[in-house]
């Protein structure tokens, strides 16, 4: 196929903030590459929002913490809570907090989070976005990868070379179904409407996230942008849908039934009054790719695995893997380390959400989908929350952090690989 002695970049599948983000961190180590997107512009649907733990510190080591940090807002925490109850007035007050987890978040929508990657990586001058590319062919040898993609426009497929090529583009990544690679699990039976929503703050709690609890009608509620009383601000609300609710995506996407819906989660006057301003259906899954590396292809973020998303753990595990990935090829490319350290990627970032992410996004999720008193009573997570003099936060801080980031310089030479 050729010699790759004169190429020397990485091609990415997919301009969302994995890929991005990968891209980022190569050009930091002075790693040319280019970034193919189906899309003719960036996504700016309601996605995730929420970034906590060692996502943060992934975001200060790739020089954006500064810059996230003045487009978002911080909260000190996430609320369990009960569904909102009759106010006596005809409206709904605030139900219940069950538990708190105190632990500072960064609320920065995916939206607003994409376009200052973007010029953050236009700094460098080492990466080229293409829109409009889809990714219709991949060839490989001991070399290089030749990535073919059909333009949306002319439909003229063209071929590039590089080095490598990291799928980071989604659920439904054409460069892991290319490969053949396995996507094994399920798909959960309910499915989320994900709304942004203009409202006007009648009542506001002391933490505006939360995490509604409720056998069907559960949700989640994120303010978006810093919310004050009597002023409208833009938020998050994520909505169960019931399991048997047959209902095609479209019509659980009309204003009528949003906003029904709505009575089960927002507080405040009725009739509601408010603006969509954005809204998905989303099908939610807890898969894993079968391996991470098929030769000089690699998988992250959504390609390489899915998880329902109460408790944050998708964007997050995703952002995870462009360090480890980044760092992997970082030490391939320019340190001349044995590509084994590619194998080890794969390897321990399917681990890592095997044996953590799956089961603590899965158990999120039954925690939420829940009769309020029986959480309260019966969840050992919620009751170690509400002890007093526990170290719960800080239990749980190590957890995260030992188990759901990976130093992949640090397992590679304990590992005693050659260079």
């Amino acid at each position: 196929m050729g010699d790759a002695s004169d190429i020397k970049k990485v091609l990415i599948a997919g301009a969302g903030p994995v890929g991005l983000f990968v891209a980022l961190q190569l050009a930091r180590a002075k790693i040319r590459s280019e970034i193919f997107e189906k899309s003719n512009e960036l996504q700016t649907g309601p996605r995730a929002a929420g970034h906590y733990g060692p996502d943060l510190e992934v975001m200060k080591r790739a020089g954006m913490y500064e810059i996230f940090a003045e487009a978002a807002h911080f909260q000190d925490g996430l609320v369990f809570r009960a569904p909102p109850v009759d106010d006596g007035k005809g409206g709904k007050t605030f139900g219940r907090d069950i538990a708190t987890i105190r632990e500072p978040q960064l609320t920065l929508p995916q939206s607003t989070m994409v376009p200052l990657l973007v010029m953050e990586i236009a700094k460098t001058g080492l990466v080229k976005i293409h829109f409009g590319k889809e990714v219709v062919g991949i060839k490989q040898d001991e070399n290089l990868v030749i990535l073919s993609t059909k333009d949306s426009k002319t439909g003229e497929v063209e071929q590039v070379k590089g080095e490598y090529l990291v799928g980071t583009d989604g659920g439904r990544s054409v460069v892991r179904s290319l490969l053949g690679i396995g996507f094994p699990g399920h798909t959960w039976k309910e499915r989320i409407i994900a709304t942004n929503v203009t409202l006007t703050n009648e009542a506001l709690a002391p933490t505006g996230s939360h995490l509604v609890v409720h056998p069907v009608k559960w949700g989640v509620v994120i303010p978006l942008e810093a919310a004050r009383l009597g002023e409208k601000s833009l938020w998050r609300y994520a909505i169960a849908v019931d399991s048997k609710d047959t209902r095609p995506d479209e019509e659980l996407m009309t204003d009528e039934n949003i906003i029904a819906s709505y009575d089960h989660l927002m507080a405040g006057a009725r009739p509601i009054q408010c603006k969509i301003e954005a809204r998905a259906v989303y099908h939610i899954h807890q898969r894993l790719a079968s391996t991470l590396r098929r030769g000089r292809v690699l998988l992250a973020g959504d390609a390489a695995h899915l998880c329902n998303p109460l408790g944050g753990m998708g964007l997050t595990s995703g952002i995870l893997d462009s360090e480890a990935l980044s760092d992997a090829l970082i030490m391939v490319i320019n340190e001349g380390c044995s590509d084994q350290v590619l194998t080890l990627y794969s390897d321990l970032r399917r681990q890592v959400f095997g044996l953590f992410v799956d089961p603590m996004s899965t158990q999120n999720k039954y925690r939420i989908q829940n009769n309020a008193d029986d959480l309260e009573r019966d969840d050992g997570f919620i009751r170690l929350l509400n002890r007093p003099g526990t170290q719960a936060m800080d239990m749980m801080r190590k957890l995260y952090e030992e188990q759901w980031r990976t130093d992949i310089r640090s397992k590679f030479a304990r590992r005693g690989a050659p260079h």
